[in-house]
């Protein structure tokens, strides 16, 4: 299967001119269109790796891999019980459903157990590689069409969950029906859609419906759980549901754990999270410092703050503080008069030993994904929160302490050019070395040396990790 059996992921006109142009800071024009161009077909892609995090305190790698094989193992039980049931039924009613060999045996081909492997520099973690399954799976007759969201998470392992499903055709008449999964790339479908989907959609594998098309429908909520199995998938990437197993394992890409183990947060030391839902990297950190020490956990959403809280608490971590707060608010803006900020827990400046800032951005890095709902507008909009919100980091890091800025976006005008910006304001702080290194340097913007360039850690979904894309840089503030 081919890149280009995927399409890439669409910009709007005016978020791609004008990534171009900010591109075109750091290369030469042509040079910034290949890249943006290539750059765009792997985000309609899965990364190479789905990589599942746990803690090397409770269990050991293998332990912990075949605890990973046993929950797969499990699933696929599960599904080849369901896809024999479908099989069955389908030829009793010598519908055109009918399950073939050749599609039992893709079925099985689908569910090979990946390989799981070590990642160098980062022991919690487990990659699982996810690689294209060949033959390509052709469509069942019958078609259930989810919203782009859930068909994206398809591509990524996930099985069709209710609230994604927008339409079922009338065929799917019964339980266990072999059905084609279609993602809505025009977001214009109606919930309960019966018919063939004739607007601009994306297969993105085969599987087995739960229930019928009434059955599903007749509900005023969507029925909650698994409603399609996906048998069929287009690339194989593990299913893992790890619902009820927070303390043991959590998904997170490999980017987001390489920055936590940038950060290194040890035992007894104090530390803040500024934007920390959903709480992957919070939790990554809480398992670094043992228990030992103090974990702040910001986050400005409180509805998101709410769900941190139950998130850690389920993770088994009761001495995180989370708190609903805006990091903006947490210091005075120079100049004005001073004044105790409106929170109401202690936080005060200079009192960290770590600060990550895994700043709110664009997302323009996260895949797969074809469609795109950012602006041009937006792009322009966040490095100035970005900016604001560094501005607080500085002042809150102890001098000798470390602070960590990250995104999940691709644009260097929210990475690069933030850390000539930082360099520039705050003099005073130090581009450090980062380990591990996994990524490729920065891109070279104006503000920045080759030398300061080689200190910055770029994931670029084109470059040899083929992740998300990422970025990461590490600041020293030095001893007063």
């Amino acid at each position: 299967m081919a890149d280009t059996d995927l399409p890439p992921l669409q910009l709007q006109p005016a978020l791609r001119d004008h990534l171009l142009q900010v591109f075109a800071r750091c290369m030469p024009p042509d040079s910034a269109e290949k890249l943006l161009t290539a750059t765009c077909a792997k985000l309609g892609q899965p990364p190479a790796c789905t990589t599942v995090r746990f803690d090397p305190g409770r269990e050991t790698f293998a332990e912990a891999a075949q605890g990973l094989r046993d929950l797969m193992a499990r699933r696929a039980h599960a599904v080849s019980a369901d896809a024999a049931t479908a099989a069955t039924a389908a030829t009793a009613s010598a519908t055109a459903n009918t399950a073939s060999d050749s599609d039992t045996a893709m079925t099985a081909a689908a569910h090979i157990p990946p390989i799981i492997e070590a990642v160098p520099g980062v022991p919690e973690l487990l990659s699982l590689r996810c690689d294209r399954v060949s033959p390509v799976p052709q469509p069942a007759s019958e078609e259930v069409l989810v919203d782009a969201a859930c068909g994206m998470a398809v591509l990524r392992g996930a099985d069709v969950y209710g609230p994604g499903v927008m339409g079922m055709t009338p065929g799917i008449a019964a339980p266990h029906t072999r059905v084609a999964v279609y993602a809505d790339l025009e977001a214009k479908a109606l919930r309960g859609l019966a018919k063939t989907y004739m607007g601009r959609k994306l297969f993105v594998g085969n599987g087995i419906a739960v229930r019928d098309r009434t059955e599903f429908f007749q509900q005023a909520q969507a029925p909650p759980g698994v409603q399609v199995f996906i048998t069929e998938p287009l690339f194989r990437n593990p299913s893992l549901d790890l619902r009820g197993l927070e303390d043991r394992f959590f998904l997170q890409n490999l980017p987001s754990c390489v920055a936590v183990r940038v950060l290194a947060p040890a035992p007894g030391q104090a530390v803040l999270d500024m934007c920390a839902a959903p709480g992957g990297k919070t939790t990554h950190i809480a398992a670094m410092m043992r228990g030992s020490g103090r974990l702040v956990a910001l986050e400005r959403s409180p509805k998101r703050a709410e769900e941190l809280k139950r998130f850690v608490q389920a993770a088994g971590l009761p001495w995180v503080e989370v708190h609903a707060a805006d990091a903006t608010k947490l210091v005075q803006p120079p100049g004005q008069a001073a004044k105790k900020p409106k929170i109401d827990f202690p936080c005060d400046e200079a009192s960290f030993d770590r600060v990550l800032l895994d700043a709110p951005c664009t997302g323009l890095g996260q895949r797969p994904r074809n469609v795109c709902p950012t602006s041009a507008k937006d792009a322009m909009e966040a490095p100035q929160y970005q900016k604001k919100l560094f501005a607080v980091a500085v002042r809150m890091v102890k001098p000798g302490g470390t602070l960590v800025y990250s995104t999940c976006s691709f644009n260097p005008e929210e990475n690069e050019e933030i850390v000539a910006w930082a360099l520039a304001t705050f003099p005073h702080l130090q581009l450090a070395p980062q380990s591990p290194y996994l990524g490729e340097p920065g891109l070279q913007c104006p503000g920045l040396t080759a030398e300061q360039c080689a200190l910055l850690q770029r994931y670029c979904p084109t470059g040899r990790a083929d992740t998300i894309g990422f970025f990461i840089a590490k600041f020293l503030v030095p001893e007063a």
